[in-house]
């Protein structure tokens, strides 16, 4: 009883006190919208709620992806290239007071049973925030139904197999958990109808797709793109696909005789849906039975080595098209790189792509800055509007739309000189596909 009489008589002295030593070392009389808190009184803020990987002071993040064998000239930049990204951010402090970690140290091979294994380790053992950069389609194949399972984001897969399509998904199973950016099969697909509808003004459009993942993923988004125009007429040859070992082999009969069967429709515009190895062999086909009409091909088969094969086969006498999704003009992206990639990689295609990869990554980590570092907050950050990529166009995931970049360029295939070191030269910058055909179809 004591005590409690003596609180009560102390009480409004200690709170007066308290006052009087606030505005001293305020120097001027308190807002009356803070009240003053009593000098006993204990104020904690709310702990912060994290998925496994995430902590006050980081967040870690990995991939699978092969550093020897014949992937490794492709995989080492491109960890080489998330590395540097990541540094340019962890020297500035992190992101929110959160150093960002990447510490793959796994080899796949590019082997889809390591692949599944080096998932496992990394989800179940590590314990990692994200996958960030996940390589070569074989593994991203064996994987990706995991990947769903485990529920964890997948950022910036370097492939364009279509298990990473989706049109508005909603649970994991569906690939709400995948978050691609490089350009997805399909969605060059479209691409392809909306520069030969949209620029090159086709009506009747010829189509070569091969019996492989690519061809037939590319042919699907045609589809579906051509079924929206009502002006646009398509007809289609499906070819057997060539191989890096053998180009060619086994395929000149059924090539022969699609294109024979193509011409007889009289298109005025030709989409090639296929891999590099098989684009210089149909090129060949179309001069040979003087099918010389201009074609578009995949992001894929614009390198150097495309291009010195097909310009002969050509002559001059129509032109060679295909998409880009790295836009070389955007200096200001390509100097920031350049201060931080290592110099041997600096002109290295792939540790662009690694660039972008942690880019995204970061940029939905940006967007939760304050909030709970939840698998839950992280993704539906990402779907919160479009998000641009270093050096092309933007990916947008809102609405659980999984297409990659939704943007890309029009290059033509020429000689390759020093201005032009890939042979191919940007003709039409970055579009998406409503942009591309507007409301004239």
């Amino acid at each position: 009883m004591y005590n409690l009489l003596l609180m009560k008589l102390i009480r409004p002295l200690l709170e007066i006190l308290a006052l009087s030593a606030l505005l001293a070392a305020c120097g001027k009389a308190a807002p009356a919208s803070q009240p003053v808190l009593p000098l006993w009184s204990e104020t904690a803020e709310r702990a912060v709620v994290y998925s496994q990987g995430a902590s006050d002071t980081q967040v870690l993040i990995s991939n699978s992806s092969p550093e020897s064998g014949p992937f490794a000239p492709y995989t080492i930049p491109l960890n080489a290239g998330i590395r540097a990204y990541l540094k340019m951010v962890n020297s500035s402090g992190g992101i929110d007071g959160r150093f960002i970690r990447f510490n793959h140290h796994l080899d796949d091979e590019g082997d889809p049973a390591l692949g599944q294994e080096a998932l496992r380790r990394m989800v179940e053992d590590e314990k990692i925030f994200a996958i960030v950069g996940h390589f070569y389609s074989a593994v991203a194949a064996a994987t990706v139904e995991d990947i769903k399972r485990y529920g964890i984001p997948a950022v910036d897969f370097v492939s364009s197999i279509s298990e990473l399509y989706a049109t508005g998904a909603q649970t994991n199973a569906e690939g709400y958990n995948l978050f691609p950016v490089q350009p997805v099969f399909q969605t060059e697909g479209r691409l392809m109808v909306g520069y030969a509808a949209g620029v090159f003004k086709a009506e009747t459009v010829g189509i070569i797709y091969t019996d492989d993942i690519a061809g037939e993923n590319m042919f699907r988004g045609i589809i579906e793109q051509a079924a929206t125009l009502k002006r646009l007429r398509v007809a289609a040859r499906q070819v057997p696909a060539a191989g890096a070992d053998a180009p060619g082999i086994g395929t000149q009969d059924a090539l022969s005789a699609a294109v024979r069967s193509l011409k007889l429709e009289e298109p005025d515009f030709i989409i090639i849906c296929s891999l590099q190895y098989t684009l210089p062999e149909i090129i060949r086909e179309l001069a040979a039975q003087a099918l010389r009409r201009d074609c578009i091909t995949s992001f894929t088969s614009t390198s150097r080595s495309v291009s010195d094969e097909v310009l002969p086969l050509i002559g001059g006498d129509f032109d060679v098209y295909g998409l880009g999704w790295i836009d070389m003009h955007d200096t200001q992206s390509i100097n920031l790189f350049g201060r931080w990639i290592e110099p041997e990689y600096a002109s290295t295609a792939t540790a662009m792509y690694g660039w972008i990869a942690a880019h995204f990554f970061c940029e939905g980590l940006r967007r939760i800055e304050g909030e709970d570092i939840t698998w839950e907050n992280y993704m539906a950050a990402m779907e919160n509007g479009p998000i641009n990529i270093p050096f092309g166009g933007s990916c947008d995931y809102s609405g659980g739309n999984r297409w990659g970049t939704q943007e890309m360029n029009l290059q033509r295939a020429i000689p390759a000189d020093e201005n032009f070191p890939t042979g191919w030269e940007e003709v039409s910058p970055m579009n998406s596909v409503d942009a591309l055909l507007g409301r004239n179809w």
